[in-house]
């Protein structure tokens, strides 16, 4: 039996084809899945794309496919699902589609079958927590409500520093600015307005930013530093309310999956020390990167399927790794931003 999961992000998507065994054979990787930011049409090319792409390396055929899991944020009980699932699969062939909450499928990836809070800073945050059969979302509200600690909002602060310094109303001195230039290509601070004020937004561009700002944190630019330690203060708000919400003194396990941690080590590291700052007796697990989220769909599948007992979290991290290895480096440079 052949199997295809998927996890649908703001900024690219990530389809795996695997075994029963959940044995990994082929990786794809394309764009956005979330409609949201691309709308219907391009998050269903784009999830029908990392499919097709997965299945190719696989060397199956998609009739070999028992059953696809598309992870997907804000689509499970939307009047969108069968919309979207008709753009990536055959008519025939949508009764195997089960689509999931992106946010539920990606916990598992940290804590397959068990309690535990889990924070999740992409393109934005979101953070979950689990005990028993109770679970509970905190923030997750959009770059406009909230989403604070994550990418966009880290680039965002940033920008919004910068600008300050270029009028004189900081007296923070801070590579930042000259960094901005670079990445925008704009020759005058003032040129920025041209880049972020588009419509669309390009969120996922002005978000990648932030991984430049972690870097320059590690560094020690103070106002880069600034910005790391206040999102991450936010960040590990996110834990300290499900602990306090749901578990009160029990002890319980925290971690996380997101891109941010790809970037640099100083975003957990603050994280961790703040949440053990304020509630000792936690247990912190290292976090995995955004496209391990995907990890979370399998297990879900195979425990659907009763083959959930075969399932090794840490053999699917290495798989993973290994798969990431073999795609093209188009897709590597294009959607996961790896040079």
């Amino acid at each position: 039996m052949m199997f295809i999961s998927v996890d649908g992000g703001a900024t690219k998507t990530v389809a795996v084809c695997y075994s029963e065994e959940g044995i990994i054979h082929g990786m794809g990787i394309s764009g956005s899945g979330n409609y949201r930011t691309a709308g219907v049409e391009k998050a269903g090319k784009n999830i029908r794309e990392a499919i097709l792409r997965a299945v190719h390396r696989a060397d199956v055929d998609e009739s070999e496919i028992t059953k696809f899991s598309i992870a997907l944020a804000g689509v499970k009980d939307s009047n969108l699902k069968n919309e979207l699932v008709s753009s990536i699969v055959d008519k025939e062939r949508t009764s195997r589609v089960r689509v999931l909450n992106d946010g539920e499928a990606g916990f598992e990836c940290r804590f397959p079958g068990m309690d535990g809070i889990v924070i999740c800073p992409g393109t934005g945050m979101v953070s979950y927590g689990r005990k028993g059969n109770i679970f509970k979302r905190v923030s997750g509200w959009g770059w406009i409500l909230g989403d604070e600690g994550g990418a966009f909002y880290i680039a965002k602060r940033a920008l919004q520093e910068t600008m300050k310094i270029y009028d004189g109303r900081s007296g923070i001195k801070s590579d930042i600015p000259d960094y901005v230039k670079d990445y925008f290509q704009i020759n005058d601070l003032k040129e920025i307005v041209n880049k972020v004020y588009t419509n669309p937004p390009e969120i996922g561009s002005i978000a990648s930013f932030a991984s430049i700002v972690s870097k320059l944190a590690e560094k020690e630019d103070v106002l880069a530093t600034l910005l790391m330690e206040e999102s991450a203060a936010e960040a590990a708000r996110c834990i300290t309310s499900l602990r306090e919400s749901m578990f009160g003194v029990e002890k319980v396990h925290f971690s996380g999956y997101g891109g941010l941690f790809r970037a640099s080590n100083i975003y957990w590291d603050k994280i961790r020390k703040i949440v053990l700052d304020q509630h000792p007796d936690m247990i912190p697990s290292e976090p995995l990167y955004g496209y391990h989220a995907v990890i979370g769909s399998i297990y879900l599948m195979l425990k659907e399927e009763n083959m959930d007992l075969k399932f090794d979290l840490d053999s699917e991290v290495k798989s993973i790794e290994e798969q990431i290895r073999r795609i093209s480096e188009d897709e590597r440079e294009r959607y996961l931003l790896m040079h």
